[in-house]
């Protein structure tokens, strides 16, 4: 038979053991649990998007993107969250004009991703497209620009270089899933010479577009004189061809039968020559 504290000292030793087994068991509950969290629950905060990638399932997922919140995942999956607010990309380059003089440009690009298109850009370029595409399409963009204007019309037509930049900046943005909002064009440098001599010319420009104004000016003055002299002498002659006796006879006789009438005329009128006008005497009354 086997003894009494053989028998406690084996009841002690499993006791030890379930107790093992069981700090064992919380122990990989609890690791469980992490990787569950840190795996599985994914959140997605304010002004962000996910795209799935599934490792057996095809790779990336192309027909979802996952909003902000709570999203449960496989373990072996993985969610990659984007920023999609709107951002800013400001470029400083040297480039060369039509004529082959360098010019100092500095421009910024206000740009978003396409939310829709987010599974295509993170599959074909990736969380790094500010680097890859944003900044190298935006230098190649006013390269080319630049690269067919002389400096003279770069300088002096800045909103059209502006528009020109932003038309196909906006098509190539397009193509790699971005949504351009603008591309702002913030300073253009030429070499000191080269803007005092654009100046000065902008100058005598300006000049000469105030002096054809003046003439211009004096010349429409001219032509309307001209045409109110030829209305005055139409006029006139309009109405002394219009003029006979007969109606000077009747609007004297009209002018005698007013004057004959008011109560306060005093007025004595002798009409002369065969057609002269009655005398009229007006008593005071």
């Amino acid at each position: 038979m086997v003894s009494e504290n053989e028998a406690q000292i084996k009841k002690r030793r499993r006791s030890g053991d379930y107790f093992i087994y069981k700090v064992l068991g919380f122990l990989l509950l609890g690791l469980l649990l992490v990787v569950t969290i840190k795996y599985c629950v994914i959140s997605i905060s304010s002004g962000h998007c996910g795209v799935l990638w599934q490792r057996f399932f095809n790779g990336t997922r192309v027909d979802r993107v996952y909003d902000e919140g709570l999203h449960i995942i496989f373990p072996w999956d993985r969610m990659i969250i984007y920023d999609i607010r709107a951002q800013t990309v400001k470029e400083k380059l040297m480039v060369l004009s039509s004529t082959g003089l360098s010019i100092e440009i500095e421009i910024a690009a206000y740009f978003k991703i396409d939310k829709e298109n987010l599974p295509y850009l993170h599959k074909k370029i990736g969380p790094n497209y500010a680097k890859i595409v944003v900044s190298p399409m935006t230098k190649a963009i006013v390269r080319n620009i630049t690269g067919q204007l002389t400096p003279e019309e770069i300088f002096s037509h800045q909103e059209e270089f502006n528009s020109r930049l932003n038309m196909l900046a906006y098509m190539e943005y397009t193509r790699n899933y971005l949504e351009l909002m603008n591309v702002f064009l913030m300073r253009i440098s030429l070499p000191e010479t080269i803007s005092n001599a654009i100046e000065q010319k902008l100058v005598q420009k300006e000049k000469i577009t105030e002096k054809m104004f003046a003439i211009d000016a004096e010349k429409n003055e001219a032509i309307r004189k001209e045409v109110e002299a030829k209305g005055i002498k139409t006029y006139n002659e309009t109405v002394a061809s219009s003029i006979s006796s007969n109606i000077l006879t009747w609007h004297g006789i009209d002018a005698t039968r007013k004057i004959s009438e008011s109560q306060n005329a005093k007025t004595i009128i002798i009409g002369s020559g065969k057609e002269g006008l009655p005398v009229i005497l007006n008593d005071g009354k």
